[in-house]
């Protein structure tokens, strides 16, 4: 999936994590740009909350 990559300040993060909630978490994963990978992190909530199939 496409998407943007942000280097978000202090404050930014605090509003993100309010926005998504409790039940998101942040975690490391790594993308793949026209440069190659770079490590990052994404807002992920738990898979049942998802509706995911395994």
């Amino acid at each position: 999936m496409e998407g943007a990559l942000i280097r978000p300040g202090p404050a930014a993060m605090a509003a993100l994590r309010r926005y998504e909630g409790p039940c998101y978490r942040l975690i490391p994963l790594r993308v793949e740009t026209r440069r190659g990978p770079v490590r990052a992190r994404a807002w992920v909530v738990p898979r049942f909350m998802a509706g995911a199939r395994a």
